[in-house]
């Protein structure tokens, strides 16, 4: 069996589903000056490749941790 990976990169400027934030990516350390180069990353739910839970759409209900993890993978068409 082979395994394709279907995420997509998060990147600054990338489609988003409507009236949802952009990504934003600021650096706060770079080398040489700091020891690492370190990022803040701000997202909103529903960037980039993503799982809805029925907590999405409905107070008190599971979130994406209850998902089986058989449900993720299996034939699939991959539309974009």
């Amino acid at each position: 069996m082979k395994f394709y990976d279907i995420s997509l990169p998060i990147v600054e400027g990338m489609m988003v589903y409507p009236d949802n934030p952009q990504p934003s990516i600021v650096r706060y350390a770079s080398i040489p000056t700091d020891k690492v180069n370190e990022s803040i990353i701000t997202i909103g739910s529903h960037t980039g490749t993503h799982v809805d839970s029925r907590l999405h759409i409905k107070n008190n209900a599971e979130g994406a941790e209850a998902s089986p993890l058989d449900s993720f993978f299996g034939k699939y068409k991959v539309s974009i």
